[in-house]
């Protein structure tokens, strides 16, 4: 049964990246113009991750953090290794 828990585990973080890449495609504007409030985002989900690690040891919780810090960080340095992401718009 632990075996199973560590896959699916392993399944839904398998995700993260994808759903990232996604996000950072559909929301374009808001990742060039919030880059600032995402990477805020960013340090405290870290530090809240770090606060769980060492205090809770809550592993869903840890995984549940750890998922949105992927999302993010794929969302910011998706935007800065290319640029504009994935413009959507048309060019005028």
């Amino acid at each position: 049964m632990e075996m199973l828990r560590i896959i699916l585990y392993l399944l839904v973080m398998a995700t993260a990246m994808p759903i990232g890449l996604f996000l950072a495609w559909l929301c374009d504007d808001e990742v060039v113009e919030g880059r600032k409030w995402f990477r805020i985002i960013l340090y405290s989900l870290i530090l809240v991750g770090i606060v769980f690690l060492l205090v809770y040891q809550n592993i869903p919780m840890l995984l549940s953090l750890g998922y949105m810090i992927i999302v993010t960080c794929v969302s910011i340095f998706k935007e800065r290794s290319m640029g504009k992401v994935g413009s959507r718009r048309k060019k005028k």
